[in-house]
């Protein structure tokens, strides 16, 4: 199963689409995922959604492509892969999760910058069920954008509902299942209302942030750059008040 992508008036759709094997997460799948964010970004996408089709979000990965040997550390590649384009995109990344996500999966999502969860929504890590060491890589991703509790129970396997998950920083919104295309919608619009280089710049620096120590003076010149940009110009010319006479 690969995933699949498409651009709609500027939103650009990444859609896990294999309900009969709960969107399994294997390499093609992932690697489709990696193109989907270069293409969104070829094609100036305001934001990119990921979604899924079926009762579950996904499984997480396809055992149909691990062996259950130290090849398996190949796949850990392909995850990180697809996240780290997510993480990496200038473009804001929106993951609407409407049923359980698990393993990989919730990398992906972490890999977000907002997830809007439905109430069905549930999250588990169940590594340490298949004798799994997760990714330190991706451990510490994890660790910059949630919060340790959180992380304990995904990490030794204890499924998280999404009421939880927003707790432990995860998810940002949790609604009802119905209401998810709608809301998810009304964040698009906000996201691509942004100019495009002061959202790029603040979902750097943000990233950054999740990792350590930044050398905040280093982001002084984009800062002053960004001061000086004609749409800056033009939103705060938009935004004055008459003086009175």
């Amino acid at each position: 199963m690969t995933a699949n992508f498409a651009v709609t008036d500027g939103i650009a759709a990444i859609v896990l689409d294999d309900a009969a094997r709960r969107n399994a997460l294997g390499f093609d799948t992932l690697a489709s995922i990696a193109q989907a964010v270069r293409q969104a970004e070829q094609a100036q996408a305001g934001a990119i959604v990921i979604s899924a089709t079926g009762p579950v979000f996904s499984a997480g990965a396809d055992f149909n492509d691990l062996t259950g040997t130290s090849a398996d550390i190949d796949f850990d590649t392909a995850v990180a892969r697809a996240t780290s384009a997510l993480r990496r995109t200038h473009i804001p990344v929106i993951a609407a999760v409407h049923g359980p996500c698990l393993g990989a999966a919730v990398d992906l999502v972490v890999s977000a910058d907002v997830v809007i969860a439905s109430t069905a929504a549930r999250f588990e890590v169940p590594a340490v069920r298949l004798g799994i060491l997760y990714n330190p890589e991706a451990l510490a991703v994890m660790r910059g954008r949630l919060n340790g509790a959180m992380m304990r129970q995904l990490l030794l396997g204890i499924s998280v509902s999404a009421t939880d998950a927003a707790m432990g920083g995860m998810v940002a919104r949790v609604v009802d299942t119905d209401e998810l295309p709608g809301i998810v919608d009304q964040l698009v619009r906000q996201l691509c209302a942004g100019q495009r280089g002061a959202l790029g710049a603040t979902k750097e620096l943000l990233n950054q942030l999740d990792v350590g120590p930044v050398p905040l003076d280093q982001w002084t010149p984009l800062r002053r750059c960004l001061l000086d940009t004609p749409e800056r110009h033009q939103a705060i010319a938009a935004r004055k008040r008459p003086t009175p006479s």
